[in-house]
């Protein structure tokens, strides 16, 4: 059954987390300003090979950051416009929560929260892994640059987001979705996909056209949409 947490289970819960992590750790906060206690455990895991998305919804980051990320070799991170849940997932436990990842918000504020552990309460742990996956889908993978303007801002790059009238089509099932070649499945299919991510397995479906043709996630589209769009 999940459980109820205050502010300081919050923060003890969020970090065992995080360290209990061996295979994924999804991150979504609105603001990507993090403690440093919390950057070190992260950074920890990011060593260790687990696979760490952190996904937030403001476009401002600071030099530190920036500069942070940029150091991590096993974390993606990507922007989700009108982000605001915040929401902790490992591949055994999920924290649902109003805390954020700064420090100021685990020790002046007062915060709520809920854990959720997969193996007591299966079906709400899904639910939220499902929702996790779906804002995964919504959202921009971001490259952060570490180069500096004149007033010492970080300059970010952005992949935009496709138009929401390119449509696409799912390289497995070849259903109707948004045209995003660094997203080419349909919810459904991504999460069967993203249990193994092999980016070479080979689908049935052109990501372009919706033609039969053996794709893979490498390689979505078909030679003539490939060499009608050079």
């Amino acid at each position: 059954m999940a459980k109820f947490l205050r502010t300081s289970a919050v923060t003890n819960n969020l970090e065992e987390l995080i360290i209990n992590s061996k295979e994924k750790l999804y991150l979504v906060t609105p603001f990507l300003k993090i403690s440093e206690r919390v950057k070190g455990l992260i950074a920890e895991r990011d060593r260790a090979r687990v696979e760490i998305r952190i996904i937030y919804g403001k476009t401002e980051l600071q030099p530190a950051e920036a500069e942070w990320i940029g150091s991590l070799e096993s974390t993606s991170t990507f922007f989700c416009e009108n982000l605001h849940a915040k929401c902790y997932i490992s591949e055994t436990q999920a924290i649902l929560t109003s805390m954020n990842l700064y420090e100021a918000s685990q020790v002046n504020n007062y915060e709520m929260g809920i854990i959720v552990l997969k193996e007591e309460d299966g079906e709400l742990y899904k639910d939220i892994s499902d929702e996790t996956l779906r804002i995964l889908q919504q959202s921009s993978k971001v490259q952060v640059t570490v180069q500096r303007d004149e007033g010492n801002k970080v300059k970010e790059t952005k992949k935009a987001r496709p138009s929401a009238s390119e449509k696409g089509h799912c390289i497995r099932c070849g259903k109707e979705v948004k045209q995003n070649i660094e997203k080419p499945y349909c919810l459904d299919c991504f999460k069967t996909w993203s249990q193994f991510e092999n980016p070479e397995y080979e689908e049935k479906f052109c990501h372009n056209c919706g033609k039969p043709n053996k794709s893979t996630m490498l390689k979505p589209v078909c030679y003539p949409c490939y060499k009608s769009s050079k």
